[in-house]
């Protein structure tokens, strides 16, 4: 993960990276904020996943 981060950031110039992990998905969330993500919303039935609307939250590592 750090190294995609890295490589966005420094390599081309990102100024943000966003992402939706769903919200029962502990471990990715706990993950990306490790590295240094923060949540910023919290998405009800975001997104459809195995005929069902899931729940996701918005996170973003920003510089």
């Amino acid at each position: 993960m750090k190294l995609m981060i890295d490589h966005l950031m420094y390599k081309k110039h990102s100024e943000k990276i966003v992402l939706d992990p769903q919200a029962w998905n502990q471990r990715a969330i706990a993950c990306y904020e490790k590295c240094g993500f923060k949540k910023v919303k919290y998405l009800p039935k975001h997104e459809y996943h195995e005929g069902e609307l899931r729940d996701c939250w918005l996170m973003e590592y920003s510089r």
